[in-house]
């Protein structure tokens, strides 16, 4: 059965990446705060394996780690970067959000596999081209052979922006007006009036949109619909609470456990 499940605090995607490749985020018993802690606690989740694990400090820019099968991870680890692309096995990638929107991404004949931190300014700068352009210096001309999934993150009818990013040409098609409305009704929204009106600036429907401007095919782009500020009760959200608490999303491309038991 595909869908999202909870396991031991994690929330795990199964049946819709390809075979081989573990993905999920946390839920908000455990922090991306402490690491430690949350790598433990995924790979307690279903018996999850893998050897190491990268993250990043994230910079809400658009540079990309690429891990190869002969990259020693360590040197890399908390390098400044907002994306993984993974051709090791056995090893997590992992994103801390808070209401940025993690994106998780397979190949189905390819080796590779990944997860962006998509915010309005990695938007902006051009992550998602940036990850065509890491994917070309492996041999994968398009998005094509892949599978992509946008995790828990904000959403248009909760990502309210101001009026700033009318400048911005590439988010013009995703920003939209809504009537002006009570500050009670919005708790915790910025307030302000463009025309009597609020401005929200839909992140999800501009990374669905770049993709397929780099050939994903549609049917293979699944948005979890998870919105962080909504959705408070399972996972971050900085908006809401201003909290310094990260929801830990990761993707892993499995490998065999070692055996304990083989002698040979």
């Amino acid at each position: 059965m595909a869908g999202l499940f909870l396991q031991n605090n994690v929330y795990l995607i199964k049946g819709i990446l390809p075979k081989g490749i573990t993905a999920g985020f946390t839920d908000r018993n455990i922090s991306g705060r402490d690491i430690p802690r949350a790598v433990e606690t995924i790979k307690a989740a279903g018996g999850i394996f893998f050897n190491e694990c990268l993250y990043l400090n994230q910079v809400h820019g658009s540079d990309i780690v690429f891990v190869g099968r002969q990259t020693v991870v360590q040197e890399y680890l908390n390098a400044s970067a907002d994306g993984i692309v993974l051709e090791k096995p056995a090893v997590a990638g992992i994103i801390r959000t808070a209401d940025c929107i993690p994106l998780f991404f397979a190949g189905r004949s390819s080796s590779l596999a990944g997860i962006l931190h998509i915010g309005w300014k990695p938007a902006e700068q051009g992550i998602i081209d940036k990850l065509s352009e890491v994917l070309k210096t492996r041999g994968v001309e398009d998005f094509s052979d892949f599978v992509f999934i946008l995790g828990p993150g904000l959403r248009k009818e909760c990502f309210e922006v101001k009026s700033d990013f009318l400048k911005i040409e590439p988010f013009l098609p995703f920003v939209h007006l809504r009537p002006q409305k009570s500050a009670a009704q919005y708790s915790g929204h910025t307030e302000f009036s463009v025309e009597k009106g609020r401005l929200f600036f839909d992140l999800a429907g501009f990374i669905k949109v770049k993709l397929m401007q780099n050939n994903a095919n549609p049917q293979n782009i699944l948005d979890l619909g998870i919105c962080s500020f909504c959705s408070n009760e399972k996972v971050f959200s900085f908006r809401k609470e201003k909290t310094e608490d990260r929801t830990v999303s990761f993707i892993i491309k499995k490998t065999a456990p070692p055996d304990n038991n083989n002698t040979a």
